[in-house]
């Protein structure tokens, strides 16, 4: 056969290899490219775990607060146990020289209270011109740091002493009131954790469902 009759066949063949190579790139494209449905249902489940994870956190943080301003807006505090709302305490009837040391330990609190924030701003400060100027002294920061804890738990047990004083001028009866008022307060923070755990749950147990839908259209 001669050159000229070979070079047609050989034309034919390279313009058939052409057409299926360009074909298998097509095909390997249309497979490695997710649908539009794939990537509608991925990003719905990654704005809802991302809303779940963010509520998680902030309930949690809502809650620790809540705490906090209850423990600093409480009337009166019983060591060890918590404090009192002011409607909890006009319960109590109290006399005219139990109504003193509830007075004296309330303000005793805020004043230690106080004391303790303006040492906490007058310490964040000094650590800031010590960073600011690039010389610091981490020695003395700790020994600062231990020293003011040392003040914070005196401070602590003399306030305790005013609270421990209120505690003790109450009847039986006052007594056995507040035990009662603490007990409600505890039941009902257990319900509210128990609801939390609930809402968590079924937070999960959602995420899960999406996670199996998501692995079953796959």
């Amino acid at each position: 056969m001669t050159n000229t009759a070979k070079s047609p066949l050989l034309l034919k063949v390279a313009a058939l290899a052409a057409a299926f190579s360009l074909q298998g790139a097509a095909m390997a494209a249309a497979v490695n490219e997710p649908s539009p449905l794939l990537i509608a249902a991925a990003e719905q489940t990654a704005t809802t775990q991302s809303s779940d994870q963010a509520a998680a956190p902030r309930a949690d943080k809502s809650m620790r607060g809540h705490h906090r301003h209850q423990h600093q807006k409480a009337a009166m505090m019983i060591p060890g146990y918590g404090g009192l709302s002011e409607a909890a305490v006009q319960t109590l009837d109290l006399n005219d020289a139990q109504s003193k040391l509830l007075a004296d330990a309330q303000s005793a609190q805020k004043e230690a209270r106080k004391s303790r924030y303006e040492s906490m701003k007058a310490e964040r400060q000094a650590r800031a011109e010590q960073l600011k100027a690039g010389k610091i002294d981490p020695h003395a920061a700790v020994k600062q740091a231990d020293e003011a804890r040392g003040k914070a738990l005196e401070a602590r047990n003399q306030i305790a002493a005013k609270w421990f004083a209120v505690w003790d001028s109450l009847d039986t009866a006052q007594q056995q009131k507040v035990a009662t008022l603490l007990g409600e307060r505890a039941a009902q923070r257990g319900e509210r954790m128990k609801e939390m755990k609930r809402m968590h749950k079924g937070s999960h147990h959602s995420e899960q469902t999406q996670s199996d839908n998501k692995t079953s259209a796959s």
